[in-house]
């Protein structure tokens, strides 16, 4: 987990990126979740930010049933989030695509978790299918007026 604090025309936003822990089936995956999602409620309620963001390999499917599910949804609930890639995107999407040469997995385990203020402004979300990278697909995100909102106020 990565996390950054953007000052803006709008109110703090906090910027997280993340890769939550994988589910290997072992209690303890489940348990390093669940940490990761503390940890990010931690840091956003004791910040100044007025909203946040949490973008990033989530490892978990927003819409098929995953033993991370709750903690997931549970992390929007606390913050008062929105997914807002799955409430944009077609329900084919993929985010991770992985071919093992006997056949080609595909998920969509990568979002954007906005609060709700934020998610009101989002003019397109997106997946860079045509990147070359790695095994993840790029996801974007654009704001309404992005370049005002996101226009860094300095402070010395």
């Amino acid at each position: 987990m990565t996390a950054i604090l953007i000052r803006t025309g709008l109110g703090p936003i906090m910027l997280v990126n993340v890769y939550m822990p994988t589910d290997y089936g072992t209690c303890d995956c489940v348990e390093e979740y669940l940490d990761v999602c503390t940890k990010i409620n931690v840091l956003f309620s004791e910040s100044e930010a007025a909203y946040l963001i949490v973008m990033g390999d989530f490892n978990c499917e927003y819409s098929v049933s995953s033993r991370f599910n709750d903690n997931f949804t549970q992390l929007m609930s606390d913050n008062d989030s929105v997914c807002s890639d799955v409430s944009r995107l077609v329900e084919d999407t993929f985010s991770y695509c992985s071919d093992n040469g006997m056949h080609t997995c595909m998920s969509w385990i990568d979002h954007v978790l906005c609060s709700k203020t934020l998610d009101d402004r989002i003019v397109d979300v997106g997946m860079h299918y045509g990147y070359p990278s790695s095994d993840h697909k790029p996801l974007f995100v654009n704001f309404a007026d992005s370049v005002r909102m996101l226009q860094l106020m300095c402070n010395s």
